[in-house]
């Protein structure tokens, strides 16, 4: 029986698949082959176009270990390369069919093109919705921190270093108690020792803690040392003075402020609706000021808030008895000259109207 099975194995032995052990992408009959293939694609590749999607179809295809997949892509690969050699011999229907792909390429390109861009724009505006605004403001020294300048959109990076460091520091303490409390206790065990040793002489030399003071409270000093040196930097960091380029931003920073501040002012009273208008506008008075105000006197609160000065805002803030910076602000709507202008319009408006009115009777 087993020398039967012996004569069949050897039998089948030949026609069994044997896998090489070296990977077929490091065979030199198949890198060679593959390798000439991509040479004459981009040698015969008809426009710039088709140069690169040869390319960009081989970097897509590098990575192919399976033997399927490489199997078909080196067929797609000899495709293109029958299709180019074709087209380069006259045959016109080819040379139509690359053309057509050559432009569909170009196309897809653009609009990716365009795409890229509108992402790139789209990353850029919420940078800058979070970007850091310095207001004018700033963060005294402390043993946190050295002097910093108060932004909106502070850096995440930033109030997480200030945070590690309170963190920090509260662990130090832990540490640096739990450290004299250990050498409290070695002082305490040493002198136990060596009392217990003056009592019984045959003791002497034998303690564990006695006469080995320096050696065991060593170790707890050096890192009560470390922790005296972190508290020195600290110390240090609360001293810096405050650099002078950070005092000429700071000072830059209120006056942009201000000048932006005036600017929304300015576009407030020509109408703009602002979002520190609206923030204005939805506010109220107190509610023990608000419960004794009749219906008049919250309808004239809610219209003085308004930034005019002019027509009916102006009414109800007189009638509020609220300050105006421009009290002569309504000489603009009732001055002469205006009124002069005015009821010329007027005028003007009333004679036409009565024209196409006595049109309108005789067409009738």
């Amino acid at each position: 029986m087993t020398s039967t099975r012996e004569r069949v194995r050897g039998l089948l032995k030949p026609l069994l698949r044997t896998r090489p052990r070296t990977p077929f992408w490091n065979i030199p009959a198949h890198t060679r082959p593959t390798r000439i293939l991509y040479r004459n694609l981009l040698k015969h590749a008809p426009t710039d176009a088709i140069y690169w999607r040869i390319q960009l179809f081989w970097k897509e295809n590098k990575h192919l270990t399976s033997i399927e997949e490489t199997r078909r892509a080196l067929h797609q690969g000899y495709k293109y390369l029958d299709i180019f050699q074709r087209a380069r011999q006259g045959d016109e229907r080819m040379r139509a069919l690359l053309q057509r792909y050559s432009n569909l390429i170009n196309a897809r390109c653009k609009k990716e093109y365009w795409q890229y861009l509108a992402r790139k724009e789209l990353v850029w505006r919420a940078k800058l919705r979070f970007r850091p605004i310095v207001t004018g403001a700033y963060f005294p020294p402390s043993v946190f921190h050295k002097p910093l300048p108060r932004m909106v959109n502070q850096p995440t990076k930033l109030s997480q270093m200030i945070r590690w460091r309170y963190e920090v520091v509260e662990r130090r303490v832990q540490r640096q108690q739990a450290y004299i409390e250990t050498i409290n206790d070695i002082k305490a065990d040493c002198r136990a020792e060596e009392a217990l040793q003056d009592r019984v002489p045959t003791l002497r030399g034998k303690g564990l803690f006695g006469g080995h003071e320096q050696d065991w409270t060593t170790p707890y000093k050096r890192e009560l040392d470390s922790i005296q040196a972190a508290y020195d930097r600290g110390n240090l960091r609360a001293q810096t003075p405050f650099p002078q380029s950070l005092l000429t931003q700071l000072k830059q920073a209120r006056r942009e402020r201000i000048l932006n501040k005036t600017k929304e002012r300015l576009r407030e009273l020509r109408g703009e609706q602002t979002p520190s208008l609206l923030k204005k506008l939805r506010q109220g008075p107190p509610a023990r000021i608000l419960k004794n105000m009749s219906s008049r006197q919250r309808y004239l609160d809610k219209v003085a808030r308004h930034p005019s000065e002019v027509g009916m805002v102006a009414r109800a803030k007189r009638e509020l008895r609220r300050g105006m910076k421009n009290t002569k602000a309504y000489l603009v709507e009732d001055s002469l000259d205006k009124k002069k202008e005015l009821d010329a319009i007027a005028e003007e408006i009333r004679r036409g109207n009565l024209k196409r009115g006595a049109g309108m009777r005789i067409t009738d």
